[in-house]
């Protein structure tokens, strides 16, 4: 049987789907999130992510032929890599070792990159102070690609150096309108266009396993579950409640950049970022922390 195979990298737990072609949900698998502490910084422990991540998928070859595979994740944390091989551990996105390089460099930031493109308010959990610790803190060099979780992850099974455009919002250096990186703002930072990677929409094709597997693009776990209602909603209005470790409430609607365009949040804690296609957004709100609230 063809089978497709979605696995999301959760802040608390890493979550594997498998479905039919019929839509239906075959198996689903959970595992805690492995993450370690090293002098005060949490760090998502990739190895063991990606061990898990390639037993499951051995897993379901051995009992279905495999379709396709799609990974997402958390958003803001980023990795460093070079020949399809990670160059330092990744800081998890609520780390608040990056909190002194977002008070240091946040006015020319903010002057680089305005609500009005960026569709969120500049915070330190951000893609590019990861980057920016990296480079300035950890003295890290030799980087041909900076990607995030979900990115990484195919690209390590042989796909191509692609951001999916939920996780490029998630970096801050995005322009939503143009769904171009913001060349001034990565060139401040000493990195490239190239360094960053392209962009794709999620649900486009990104490369294939060693093995021939179509690897499709997912990102930002919370608007990859806004992806999957919104196919559920067959062109309906709709209200999507996302509950995690982090919550979000968020909808789909189509815009331009005039119609959208906002000087600052339009509700307290609202952003806007790219949605599936040309002139498609999601507005949300969140609450950051409502996972633990509910573990506490």
């Amino acid at each position: 049987m063809n089978v497709f195979l979605g696995i999301d990298i959760g802040t608390t737990n890493i979550k594997s789907l498998v479905l039919g072609e019929d839509g239906r949900i075959l198996e689903v698998l959970h595992w805690t999130t492995p993450k370690n502490r090293e002098n005060g910084v949490e760090f998502l422990d990739l190895e063991i992510t990606r061990s898990y991540v390639e037993s499951v998928i051995g897993k379901v070859e051995k009992l279905h032929s495999l379709a396709a595979i799609a990974f997402s994740s958390f958003g803001e944390t980023v990795i460093p890599v070079r020949q399809r091989e990670a160059l330092a551990k990744p800081v998890m996105w609520y780390d608040r070792s990056t909190y002194s390089l977002w008070e240091s460099h946040r006015e020319s930031v903010d002057n680089l990159a305005p609500y009005r493109i960026t569709g969120v308010e500049n915070s330190y959990t951000f893609s590019l102070y990861k980057i920016l610790l990296q480079k300035e803190v950890f003295r890290l060099g030799g980087v041909e690609n900076w990607l995030p979780v979900s990115s990484y992850l195919a690209y390590s099974l042989g796909g191509e150096p692609v951001w999916d455009m939920s996780q490029a919002c998630r970096s801050f250096m995005v322009n939503i309108h143009s769904r171009k990186w913001n060349s001034p703002l990565i060139n401040h930072i000493g990195e490239s266009e190239e360094t960053m990677g392209d962009l794709a929409y999620t649900g486009e094709p990104v490369g294939k396993t060693k093995s021939g597997v179509p690897l499709v693009s997912a990102g930002h776990d919370h608007i990859t579950g806004l992806y999957a209602a919104q196919a559920f909603a067959h062109g309906k209005e709709f209200l999507f409640d996302s509950m995690g470790s982090a919550s979000v409430i968020a909808a789909v609607v189509s815009g331009t950049a005039e119609s959208l365009d906002f000087a600052g949040p339009f509700m307290p804690g609202g952003t806007v970022g790219i949605a599936y296609e040309d002139h498609q957004y999601y507005i949300e709100s969140n609450v950051r922390y409502y996972g633990k609230l509910l573990q506490s």
